[in-house]
């Protein structure tokens, strides 16, 4: 037992010495391999202030501009569009909605660009970016009830002139049509770094002004509340447009032979204007008699908030003694525009003022192909 104890201090001792000269000798193998990758990666030479070098593509003897080009195949959503409930069973006039589900317009799919150009500055890696993005999205919808069913119409108002307060009223059909056009234009100041050998980030701020329209066309046919002869007809435009500040970042994760792996992420805050139009008609088929029910307008100010997202794969090459950069992106992307939705939906005619209103988010998302030139 005493000669374990009197060999404690020269093992401790011993432990700590390998230990020690492990540690050191792994630091200064990572400290080597980082400065190799990221030089290898910028240029054989890592100069002062090896660490956060500029990721971006730096060709030769160039003129430091790229332009890009991107396809998009992009859908839309929006809460607040339900025009009717169908009714699978009307046991009376009187009667509860009897197993009953919202119909709204759906979504569709439609070829949208996107438009950039760039400058890379030559101070400290720094790059000014301008995008136009412009989608244009029109979806349709239209529906019947089944036998013994019937449709109650979200947008039409109430009338007590037309059904007495204790008889529900339903329509024979309804149909609408929701249309979309969507322009953005985002200019960045923006610096991309290695954090490491394979991981690269490029924070920015700037500036985005968005201009959204829509429009909505309901119309809705016979039942208990018009006439065979009669449509009620209701248009609806919710237009935006709005600027302010934006600010993101974007990532890339390098795999090998010049592939990898991104993921972008944005938020902007932008002073905007809503103006908000909605007229409601009945007109008849035969005489072609039109009676007004609404002409409402509504403009205001407001603050709205806007969220971007995307991920996908990418491939950068360079060609012609890194004269020319070319880079692919293949991805997906998710955009929402917080609060668009300010259609009112009103309760009844002869109390207008009483309202109410959904304040729903509008989002876009799809595939995104992108091509980058450098020169």
């Amino acid at each position: 037992m005493k000669k374990l104890n009197k060999m404690w201090p020269a093992a401790t001792t011993t432990l700590v010495a390998i230990t020690t000269v492990l540690i050191s000798g792994i630091l200064q193998a990572e400290e080597t391999i980082y400065d190799d990758g990221v030089c290898t990666l910028e240029g054989p030479s890592c100069g002062e202030g090896c660490l956060n070098l500029p990721a971006r593509p730096q060709v030769q003897c160039g003129y430091n501009l790229f332009i890009e080009a991107d396809l998009l195949w992009w859908s839309m959503y929006e809460y607040g569009l339900e025009y009717a409930i169908d009714a699978k069973n009307i046991t009376s006039i009187t009667s509860n909605i009897n197993k009953g589900e919202t119909v709204g317009p759906g979504n569709d799919y439609s070829w949208a660009f996107r438009f950039s150009v760039g400058y890379n500055l030559p101070h400290d890696g720094w790059d000014l970016r301008g995008n136009w993005t412009f989608f244009n999205n029109s979806v349709s919808d239209h529906v019947r009830p089944a036998h013994n069913g019937g449709l109650y119409p979200i947008f039409m108002t109430p009338d007590q002139d037309l059904l007495p307060v204790t008889t529900n009223g339903y329509v024979e059909k309804a149909g609408t049509k929701w249309e979309v056009e969507l322009n953005i234009i985002d200019f960045e100041l923006g610096r991309a770094f290695f954090t490491s050998k394979f991981l690269s980030l490029r924070p920015h701020i700037g500036l985005r002004y968005t201009r959204l329209d829509q429009t909505y066309h309901l119309h809705y046919d016979g039942g208990n509340l018009l006439d065979r002869q009669e449509r009620c007809i209701s248009s609806n435009s919710n237009d935006f447009w709005g600027f302010g500040l934006r600010s993101g970042f974007n990532t890339e994760w390098e795999l090998s032979n010049g592939f990898g792996v991104y993921g972008n992420f944005a938020y902007a805050l932008l002073h905007g204007h809503f103006h908000i139009s909605q007229d409601e008609y009945i007109r008849n088929k035969n005489s072609r008699q039109r009676i007004d029910r609404l002409d409402f307008n509504n403009r205001k100010c407001v603050g709205r908030a806007t969220a971007d997202i995307a991920f996908g794969l990418r491939w950068d090459h360079m060609f012609e003694g890194d004269r020319f950069h070319l880079g692919l992106k293949l991805g997906w992307e998710h955009h929402m525009f917080f609060g668009q939705n300010q259609m009112w939906k009103m309760m009844n005619s002869y109390q207008p003022a009483i309202h109410s209103k959904g304040n729903d988010e509008l989002t876009t998302q799809g595939w995104t192909f992108s091509a980058r030139f450098d020169f």
